[in-house]
């Protein structure tokens, strides 16, 4: 048993610089909410993510090689994302100093219904009572391309981080399908 733990905890790096595995980032579950609720006063049709960052809990965006430059070459258009900064850029200037892979769910999630052609822009992140865990909600106007639109961002965020090209038009073209 005690090589059995040794190995698990091995497996449980990236070989590659010593970040955790991608494996480590998964969702929990995704819900819809509809009507009034505690995330938002105006916004009625919300998505629900809980999203367990496990080990990447400790690596925060200013932390993991090239995500930065990576988020910046494939998703310019987050540019407009004033973020709590409240400013144009400020979403990147949150991402270069450093923010949890939940918030940055959250932005990409809006973005990809965006570049669909639809008006979201509320997002809200909070951690759970479990360490690693947060609350990724954001607002949609189609359920199902809302719903879509979280999952690709945990797919998006993995390709940012293995520096691979995340095709977002590709994604785009397949959100689309649910119009």
């Amino acid at each position: 048993m005690k090589y059995l733990k040794s190995y698990q905890l091995f497996e449980s790096i990236n070989k590659n610089n010593g970040l955790p595995n991608l494996s480590e980032l998964k969702i929990i579950k995704i819900d819809t909410i509809e009507g009034k609720n505690k995330w938002s006063r105006s916004k009625d049709k919300l998505i629900h993510m809980i999203l367990d960052l496990g080990e990447w809990e400790n690596f925060p965006s200013d932390k993991i090689p090239n995500f930065y430059d990576n988020i910046k070459k494939y998703l310019p258009s987050m540019s407009k994302h004033r973020c709590s900064e409240g400013r144009k850029n400020g979403f990147f200037y949150r991402v270069k100093r450093g923010t949890w892979l939940g918030h940055i769910a959250e932005h990409i999630a809006l973005e990809l219904q965006t570049l669909s052609g639809y008006d979201t822009g509320f997002g809200r992140t909070r951690q759970t009572r479990k360490s690693g865990e947060y609350n990724v909600v954001f607002n949609y106007e189609i359920k199902k391309m809302g719903i879509e639109s979280a999952k690709e961002s945990i797919s998006v965020i993995k390709d940012l981080i293995e520096d691979r090209d995340p095709k977002i038009k590709e994604i785009i073209k397949k959100l689309k399908r649910y119009e």
